[in-house]
C-alpha cells in the first residue's frame, strides 16, 4: 500500500490514522524502555560511555526493525512471532472501523502501561503488553456482540506467548550462568589487565549484537500489529502488501528516536540492581541475552528483551552464589510483568467498550 493509497483510504476511514499513530507511539516507548535493556550492563561496568552506548544501540535496532520489516513485505511472510501475535485475536467479524479502533486501543494500553512503568524505573515488556491488549480487544468485541467473551481469543496462540516468556526466563538464567562459568574455566590463567580490555571490547560487540537482535524480534513484532491493520482495512491477503515498505522506515524511525532517549532509571536497575557485575560478567550476560532472543526469535516466540537479560543477570550473579542475586529487586520487576497482561487486556477492554456504544 502506497502512501497516497493509505492517506485515500484513511480519507474513508479516520481509525487507520489513529491505528498507524498508536503503533508508532508503541513503537517510540519500546525503544525507550527497552534500549536501557540492551546497554545497562556495558555501561554499568564501564566498557563504553553512555552516550555512544545510546548511538549503538539506537543504529542496531533500527538496522534489525528494517530488516525483519523489509523482508516480511518482500517475501510475504511476517516472522513467526508477527504472526503469532496476529493469530491471537480473531477480529474477522469486525468492521473496518471497529477493527481499526480496536487496535488502536490496545497499542494505547500499551503506551500508558509501559510509560507508567519506564517512569517508576522498572523494567517492562510491550511483548506482554502488546499480547494483554490485543488480547482484550478480542473479549471486548465478543462481549459487544453478544457472544461468549472469551470465543474470539485463540488460546493456543496465547499460550505459545506464555510458553516464550516462561522458557525464556529459563534459558536466560542457564546460559548466563554457564558463559560466566566457561569463562572463568577458560582464563583462570589469564592476568586482570589481559582480559579486561578483551572484555571491554567484546562487551561492546555484544551489546550491539543484542540490540540488532532486539530490533529484529520486535520489528516482527509490529509488522504483525500492521498485518492486523493493513489486513483489517483492505480485506486482502498479507501477499498483497507489497509497497508498504514506508511504514517499516516509520516505525523503525520512531523505535530509533524512544531508544535515543532510553531511561536512566532502568538502566540503574538492570545495570547494577540485580547483581553487581564485573566486566566478563557483562559481556556473558549481553552474549546470553543474544541468544536467547535469537532462539525465540527462531520458534516465533514474542518475548521481551527485559526478560532475557534478567534472567541472564541473575544468572551470571548466581555464579557467586545465591546469596549475590539482589532477589528483592528482581522479584519487584518480576511482579510487574505478572501483572502487565491483565492490567493492560482490562485497559483495552473498558476503552473498546465504550468507544463501541458510539459507533
Amino acid at each position: 500500500m502506497s502512501i497516497a493509497q493509505f492517506f485515500n483510504l484513511g480519507a474513508e476511514h479516520p481509525w487507520l490514522f489513529f491505528a498507524l499513530l498508536s503503533v508508532c507511539g508503541v513503537a517510540f516507548v519500546n525503544g525507550r524502555s527497552d534500549a536501557p535493556n540492551s546497554i545497562a550492563t556495558a555501561i554499568s561496568t564501564r566498557s563504553i560511555d553512555p552516550r555512544w552506548a545510546i548511538a549503538l544501540v539506537a543504529v542496531g535496532n533500527l538496522g534489525g526493525a528494517i530488516l525483519i520489516g523489509y523482508l516480511s513485505i518482500a517475501t510475504s511472510v511476517f516472522g513467526s512471532v508477527g504472526n503469532t501475535l496476529a493469530s491471537i485475536a480473531d477480529l474477522s467479524g469486525a468492521n473496518i472501523d471497529q477493527t481499526l479502533m480496536l487496535i488502536t486501543f490496545a497499542m494505547v494500553s500499551v503506551i500508558l502501561y509501559s510509560t507508567a512503568s519506564t517512569f517508576l524505573g522498572f523494567p517492562c515488556s510491550e511483548s506482554n503488553e502488546i499480547v494483554g491488549g490485543i488480547t482484550g480487544a478480542a473479549i471486548a468485541f465478543a462481549a459487544g456482540s453478544n457472544l461468549n467473551w472469551f470465543s474470539l481469543v485463540h488460546w493456543d496462540a496465547f499460550g505459545t506467548t506464555f510458553l516464550g516468556m516462561a522458557v525464556s526466563l529459563l534459558v536466560g538464567f542457564a546460559l548466563g550462568f554457564a558463559l560466566v562459568k566457561l569463562i572463568e574455566l577458560i582464563c583462570q590463567r589469564m592476568t586482570r589487565n589481559r582480559t579486561t580490555r578483551f572484555f571491554d571490547i567484546g562487551q561492546i560487540v555484544s551489546s550491539g549484537l543484542m540490540s540488532l537482535m532486539h530490533g529484529v524480534q520486535d520489528g516482527m513484532k509490529f509488522m504483525g500489529i500492521m498485518l492486523m491493520i493493513l489486513v483489517g482495512a483492505t480485506g486482502v491477503s498479507a501477499k498483497n502488501l507489497q509497497g508498504s515498505e514506508w511504514l517499516i522506515y516509520l516505525v523503525a524511525f520512531f523505535m530509533m528516536l524512544g531508544t535515543s532517549l532510553g531511561g536512566a532509571k532502568i538502566i540503574k536497575t538492570m545495570g547494577s540492581g540485580m547483581a553487581k557485575l564485573e566486566k566478563y560478567q557483562g559481556f556473558a550476560t549481553d552474549l546470553a541475552a543474544f541468544l536467547g532472543l535469537s532462539m525465540a526469535s527462531v520458534l516465533g516466540w514474542p518475548v521481551s528483551t527485559g526478560q532475557v537479560k534478567l534472567a541472564s543477570i541473575m544468572g551470571a550473579g548466581a555464579t557467586k552464589g545465591i546469596r549475590h542475586v539482589k532477589w528483592k529487586a528482581a522479584g519487584r520487576v518480576l511482579i510487574t510483568w505478572v501483572t502487565t497482561v491483565p492490567i493492560c487486556l482490562l485497559l483495552t477492554f473498558i476503552f473498546s467498550i465504550i468507544a463501541m456504544q458510539f459507533m
